[in-house]
């Protein structure tokens, strides 16, 4: 830390003092400066020691070593305070991008399975590890992850995807083009060639509320709960709930306060939600 510091700070003090910048030993920090007799000069300033013993083992080091030790002597005063750097300012990503899955990339079992679970924000794609030392190597080999995380989000969210149409063109999946499962930071978006991916990744916010539209009309009346989904208060039939989409799935909460708890294990809710669905329909579409 020191050593990125120290030239500036041998500026300030060389201007600063006109005496020895130090008044104990930087060899031996138990031993006052006691007279003159032991003064050299090092980097513009002056630097006293005990005894010449010390100047002669001073001289037989590197800057590194010397800069270290002689800060260590310094006054208070003339150490700058080195400011801990600024926390980078959280990411916060939309309620539909939330991880819906809850799986640790790197282990592949339930993020919460050694207790609390650790969950980052990478490449602005919210992810959900089972323990901190996961992160690198997910890190490391980002794009195989991703593609492994994209198979899985498919696989969970393809059953009861809203619409049999291209997200982007409108037109029908299947018939006039092929569909194409594509993942959308943490949600499935289908769409018909690959030219609308383009235009897909270039105004992602409206396609992700076009989506969130869809889902919300597909599944606002048969919806499988009377409660509030996080709290389990019973939901006012004369009062519009607060909706919002999780996971491709709509969620229906009794006030905006709620969807704090749904941020924090967003998976969660996620199974709680097909579960109710599948409860009602008898099988996993929920549509």
């Amino acid at each position: 830390m020191f050593t990125r510091i120290i030239p500036a700070v041998l500026a300030m003090t060389a201007a600063a003092f006109a005496a020895p910048v130090n008044t104990v030993c930087p060899l031996m920090p138990d031993e006052a400066i006691t007279d003159s007799d032991n003064v050299i000069e090092y980097d513009g300033k002056e630097v006293a020691f005990c005894c010449g013993r010390c100047v002669r083992k001073w001289n037989g080091m590197d800057d590194a070593k010397r800069q270290e030790m002689l800060v260590a002597v310094m006054p208070a005063s003339t150490v700058p305070v080195v400011e801990a750097p600024e926390t980078p300012e959280e990411v916060v990503v939309p309620m539909d991008q939330l991880d819906p899955l809850g799986l640790c990339p790197k282990s592949g079992s339930d993020a919460g399975a050694m207790g609390k679970a650790t969950r980052r924000v990478i490449n602005g794609v919210d992810v959900t590890f089972c323990c901190p030392p996961c992160i690198k190597p997910y890190e490391d080999d980002y794009a195989e992850y991703r593609r492994k995380i994209d198979g899985q989000i498919v696989v969970l969210e393809l059953p009861y995807y809203p619409t049999d149409k291209c997200i982007v063109s409108g037109k029908e999946l299947g018939k006039e083009t092929t569909p194409v499962n594509y993942v959308l930071g943490n949600r499935l978006v289908r769409v018909g060639t690959t030219e609308c991916i383009e235009k897909l990744k270039a105004d992602p916010a409206s396609y992700n509320r076009k989506l969130d539209e869809m889902i919300i009309k597909a599944e606002r009346k048969d919806y499988p709960l009377t409660t509030c989904i996080v709290g389990g208060r019973e939901l006012d039939p004369d009062r519009k709930p607060f909706e919002v989409v999780v996971g491709n799935r709509l969620m229906k909460l009794c006030c905006g306060g709620c969807q704090a708890q749904i941020r924090e294990t967003p998976y969660v809710f996620v199974k709680k939600i097909n579960e109710a669905w599948a409860a009602e329909d008898g099988d996993e579409s929920g549509s």
